[in-house]
């Protein structure tokens, strides 16, 4: 019951991978040296670690920085230089297109899901690419978002008629998310090879374009436009071909693996979620709480990472930002909760966490 000052690294935590032995001090507050540790940023060594002070101990800047390959801890300061200034006299077209795809009979809330998220991320339009039978619900839900109703098989599902104008959407489009609520279904599959083939600007996959591309290779291939996939550890095993305790036990060697084996940037998500660019940086991010351990959050991290990706950032630059305003919003939708929060609680604060950075 004694409060515990740690001193680097608690110990029996791996400083490399952030692996806890059997025992380990779980401290109340780690005072690291020069850089943080691995270990204090993944888990479970960052729940050992309790609140994390870095001090300077006068190792020169220049060999911090000149180490590569070296994984970065993402700062609010990140983010804010990287996210695109509104100019006053903006208006809609000015703030992106951004095309959601999905959805299906039971699952149409995660398209919508990520379609108000695109709108609270600063979207100027937002259009749901969905079976048609659904569309007049979305809209009745979400007026600000316009409801695009594709050909669907008996299932409820996109039929394999919907891939052309599913297409024609993504080319019209400043940035497309694929995947939340779609199902797994031969016609679905077909969707997603065509709205990446044809997309003019990023494409966002999730969920079940993810599941779909794990059992039918080069489904994301064959577009022009750069790739962004937001997997979770279980989604993350299928596209690896592992487990997903193998996943878990190195995320940063997964989300590593996942970028240079699908030529995209990959969205490793989970408490700590990893970035990592095809060919460049690897990040870590800190915002977030356990009270986002529920559905819809992915959905809504989708749409936040598409809209910021319509307005000009980088496949890249906007799964960073995407991910530190998801996670900040979460903590503001919790406010020292640790569950009970739902994904239309996170969205609703993402602007107090937009706002935070241009403060």
């Amino acid at each position: 019951g004694t409060p515990v000052l740690s001193v680097d690294l608690p110990s029996g935590v791996d400083a490399d991978t952030g692996a806890a032995h059997d025992p380990h001090v779980r401290a109340a507050r780690t005072v690291t040296f020069g850089a943080w540790k691995r270990g204090l940023v993944l888990y479970p060594g960052a729940a050992a670690a309790g609140t994390v002070e870095l001090v300077d101990i006068g190792i020169p800047d220049v060999l911090l920085h000149n180490l590569e390959g070296v994984p970065l801890l993402v700062e609010k300061r990140d983010v804010a230089r990287r996210l695109p200034p509104r100019e006053p006299a903006a208006h809609k077209g000015d703030a992106g297109r951004v095309l959601v795809v999905g959805g299906s009979r039971g699952l149409g809330g995660a398209a919508l899901l990520a379609g108000i998220a695109a709108l609270r991320g600063g979207a100027g339009l937002v259009t749901l690419g969905l079976p048609a039978s659904l569309a007049a619900a979305v809209e009745a839900s979400a007026p600000e978002v316009m409801g695009h109703g594709l050909p669907e098989g008996d299932a409820g599902a996109l039929a394999a008629d919907a891939a052309e104008p599913a297409g024609q959407l993504a080319a019209a489009a400043d940035a497309v998310a694929v995947g939340p609520g779609l199902g797994t279904g031969d016609g679905a599959a077909e969707v997603v090879r065509a709205v990446v083939a044809a997309a003019a600007g990023p494409v966002v996959a999730d969920a079940d374009a993810l599941n779909l591309a794990a059992r039918t290779p080069g489904l994301l291939e064959g577009g022009s436009a750069p790739l962004v996939i937001t997997p979770h550890p279980g989604e993350a095993a299928r596209l690896l071909g592992i487990d997903t305790a193998a996943v878990q036990s190195d995320r940063l060697a997964a989300a590593r693996e996942l970028a240079r084996r699908y030529r995209a940037t990959a969205v490793l998500k989970g408490a700590r979620t990893v970035v990592a660019a095809v060919d460049g940086p690897l990040v870590v991010n800190p915002t977030g709480t356990p009270a986002m351990a529920g559905a819809g959050m992915g959905d809504a991290l989708t749409g936040l990472i598409a809209a910021l990706a319509g307005q000009g950032l980088s496949g890249f630059d906007a799964a960073v930002g995407g991910v530190w305003l998801h996670g900040r919003a979460g903590e503001l939708a919790a406010a020292g909760a640790d569950a009970g929060i739902l994904a239309s609680d996170l969205i609703a604060q993402l602007p107090a966490a937009r706002r935070e950075l241009r403060e």
